[in-house]
């Protein structure tokens, strides 16, 4: 008997002694449930794509799960299937999408990286690529495992394309076939600063408007770069903020001129005319429960019609009066929509806001406007069937 117990128990000592290894369990799965969320409270999405031609067509980047697919999105019961798990390595959270037009939707860039709040360090395996829906991904630009933060594609030039990693860009103009790593000329020393917003100016694929945050005596930087990242000039122009959102008009005579959304606890807007600021917009603060830009953050101005802007942090508020005064369209936790906005797209601008639609990426899932934006019970729940994102921030 004591034999025995002398035994097992080296056995055992033996057993918890080997490092555990992760198992690629191969097989196949089949998604059982739930089929339906009565609320939208699935996980949260980091990054979000939508067709302006085809609402039907989602693409979305869950904070650690990968990249997901829906091309039914206006149907009763959206379907989703994850389009990144054919790629042979570490799972990982998808934070930045960028599709190359002309391709049905198949020729996509994804940066990826993995974060959750103080539980695990961020991680990633840099920039993947796919020119078959996904079928297959190569890794371009940087060949290491880094975070990316950012991705842009130029509109007017999709060969160049930005992406960023803390304080450095990777910027190619063919298509990752050789890109430069450039350091953003900053002072700062938080180690959490990243570069969260990347906007080309209209008709031009070297003008770059770039928005960072940071926590760190509520300093982030606001830049621009008239030669593609030769040269850089800070255009902060004296504002505190831990954050910058930027909007970008793309019509002839918004060539040079932009807006930013900024602050710390609650919200202000600015115009650039191309020579000067205009001073804040709102007289009175955007504040939204529990809301603050440095988590969550997202702005977009009515490219039809600029009197029509949208601000997100935990809620969305809505100004129709071109930033003077905002009023809230989607509440915090609301049935069909959830707190901390992560990401949003503006994909129909109308006269007067009448038919504008608005998606959501929170840390519930995906949400739609009805047309208008008009309030906080008009939203519809886009999680569907197969959205298998569990993963929350906390």
């Amino acid at each position: 008997m004591k034999k025995r117990v002398l035994i097992s128990l080296i056995g055992l000592l033996l057993l918890i002694s080997k490092p555990f290894v992760a198992q690629n369990l191969k097989g196949n799965w089949t998604w059982i449930g739930p089929k339906k969320v009565p609320e939208q409270t699935m996980g949260l999405v980091a990054a979000l794509w939508v067709d302006t031609t085809n609402l039907n067509f989602i693409l979305a980047g869950s904070a650690a799960g990968g990249l997901w697919q829906c091309e039914n999105a206006q149907s009763e019961l959206p379907r989703w299937k994850n389009i990144s798990d054919s790629y042979d390595s570490i799972c990982t959270g998808v934070f930045g999408i960028a599709v190359k037009p002309g391709t049905q939707n198949k020729t996509i860039y994804i940066g990826t990286k993995t974060a959750t709040k103080d539980i695990i360090k961020p991680y990633g395996i840099g920039i993947l690529k796919t020119e078959n829906a996904g079928k297959s991904w190569t890794r371009v630009g940087p060949q290491k495992n880094i975070v990316i933060d950012c991705i842009k594609m130029c509109p007017d030039n999709p060969m160049v394309m930005i992406a960023t990693s803390g304080k450095e860009l990777f910027i190619t103009k063919d298509d990752w076939k050789t890109y430069k790593t450039i350091s953003l000329p900053t002072e700062n020393a938080d180690p959490m600063y990243q570069t969260v917003d990347i906007e080309f100016a209209p008709y031009s694929d070297k003008i770059v408007y770039i928005g960072t945050r940071s926590d760190k005596n509520k300093m982030a930087d606001l830049f621009i770069t008239k030669d593609l990242g030769e040269n850089f000039e800070s255009i902060s122009h004296g504002l505190r903020s831990e954050r910058y959102e930027i909007a970008v008009i793309r019509h002839q005579k918004f060539k040079d001129k932009f807006y930013i959304a900024y602050g710390y606890a609650e919200a202000h807007i600015q115009f650039f005319d191309g020579k000067k600021w205009s001073g804040n917009l709102n007289a009175l603060p955007i504040q939204q429960t529990f809301g603050g830009p440095y988590w969550t953050f997202d702005f977009a101005v009515n490219e039809v019609d600029t009197t029509i802007m949208y601000v997100a942090m935990t809620e969305v508020s809505k100004s129709t009066d071109g930033g003077k005064t905002f009023d809230r369209v989607a509440y915090y936790n609301n049935h069909n929509t959830h707190a901390d906005t992560r990401d949003f797209f503006l994909v129909k601008s109308t006269a007067g806001g009448k038919e504008d639609i608005l998606f959501l990426a929170n840390d519930g899932g995906i949400s739609q406007s009805d047309n208008g934006v008009t309030g906080s019970d008009k939203w519809k729940n886009v999680n569907g069937y197969g959205f298998g994102i569990t993963q929350f921030w906390g």
